[in-house]
């Protein structure tokens, strides 16, 4: 369930957030059902299962985060270094007084965000996404690696 996430938007931190919070308490939840064993000096076949479960999730949330941080940081990155007052003024020459209806100062503001915004988040977003896309593949291919060799040993080992 926790691999939902790797399809949602980045820019979408409460969905993804919660997804993978709701998915450790359904695994902490689970864990407290399984009942207790005496002391053994093994470990079960159950533990190791649930082990590896939470631990895919984990996974999936450090995933996020390495996500998130890229994406700032790439953002920071690329904010470009022009002089963006400049910048302003020559797309407003260029466009006319008619394309803006706006006071002088509002449309200084807005255009310092469009340009900032256009440039900054079509680079930061490449590389999050490409993680994402990343671990759309690699963590079923791993669980399903893991499934097969957790079956095929305790299956074997009986």
């Amino acid at each position: 369930m926790s691999w939902v996430s790797f399809w949602i938007d980045p820019a979408s931190a409460p969905a993804r957030t919660g997804l993978g919070v709701t998915t450790v308490l359904t695994m902490v939840t689970l864990s407290g059902k399984i009942g207790a064993a005496p002391e053994l000096n093994y470990v079960r076949a159950i533990d190791v299962w649930m082990l590896t479960c939470k631990l895919f999730v984990v996974l999936a949330l450090l995933e996020y985060a390495f996500v998130n941080f890229t994406a700032m940081k790439e953002k920071e990155e690329q904010t470009p270094a022009v002089d963006v007052e400049q910048q302003a003024e020559q797309v407003k020459k260029e466009a006319g007084p008619d394309l803006y209806d706006c006071e002088e100062n509002e449309n200084k503001t807005s255009l310092k965000k469009k340009f900032k915004f256009s440039v900054s988040t079509v680079m930061a977003e490449k590389l999050p996404r490409s993680l994402d896309h990343v671990s759309r593949v690699l963590f079923p291919v791993a669980f399903v690696i893991f499934v097969c060799a957790y079956f095929g040993l305790y299956v074997s080992a009986e």
